[in-house]
């Protein structure tokens, strides 16, 4: 019965979302820029269509200190252990997106080994109109080795991204191992959510027992 619940929960969170926007994401517009294993955070921002692996930055965050507002940063195919804290994505505009992207089908792995700001949120957008018009698509994100309270406790939990800003998107992202919320998305107006896979989220009761939870988690005035 359990699992039946949660299916049918997952299937209604997709079937909303998709009847709210059923947006696609547009090409990119301004520079593109690259992360690879491979790469330097020593590397200069070099805006250049053809794929880079030694010639990009290391990490996401080295790539995203390269954006300006309707750039684009494809992320190359590896596992990165790093936190996206909310400040470091430029928002874009509406014409414009600024895009955070796995590149075609290589679905690179966002799986942090700790929590940068304690909240356990591996990517945070700040809500309201500081970050808006942000896409995140086509990649993977494992919370399994996130550092979390234990059972029954108010503490520290684990979730793949708290979503805010206004106009910001999540297409085509997989979520893995949250211990309870998937996607918390906040207080913003015209936040899309689509195409999305979240698997073996609400491992771990949290304040109460029997509160598991797996999917999207809806707060304040979002729509």
């Amino acid at each position: 019965k359990k699992i039946l619940f949660f299916i049918i929960f997952i299937a209604g969170v997709f079937l909303f979302f998709g009847e709210v926007d059923a947006q696609t994401t547009p090409p990119p517009s301004g520079r593109i820029y690259w992360v690879s294993p491979q790469g330097s955070d020593a590397n200069p921002c070099m805006s250049i269509v053809t794929p880079q692996t030694t010639g990009a930055k290391k990490t996401i965050n080295g790539g995203l200190s390269c954006l300006s507002a309707g750039d684009t940063l494809y992320i190359r195919a590896g596992t990165y252990d790093e936190n996206i804290t909310g400040g470091t994505i430029p928002g874009g505009m509406a014409n414009a997106r600024t895009i955070v992207a796995g590149y075609q089908n290589e679905n690179p792995i966002i799986q942090p080994s700790f929590d940068e700001v304690g909240v356990g949120y591996p990517i945070i957008t700040n809500y309201g109109a500081s970050q808006p018009y942000i896409t995140f698509q086509d990649f993977t994100i494992d919370v399994i080795n996130m550092p979390v309270s234990p059972a029954g406790t108010e503490g520290i939990s684990s979730h793949c991204v708290y979503l805010g800003g206004n106009f910001n998107t999540w297409l085509r992202v997989t979520c893995l191992n949250a211990s309870r919320d998937a996607v918390v998305a906040i207080a913003d107006t015209g936040i899309t959510i689509k195409d999305c896979l979240m698997r073996d989220c609400g491992r771990v009761e949290w304040s109460k027992p029997s509160t598991k939870v797996g999917g999207v988690h809806i707060n304040w005035g979002t729509n």
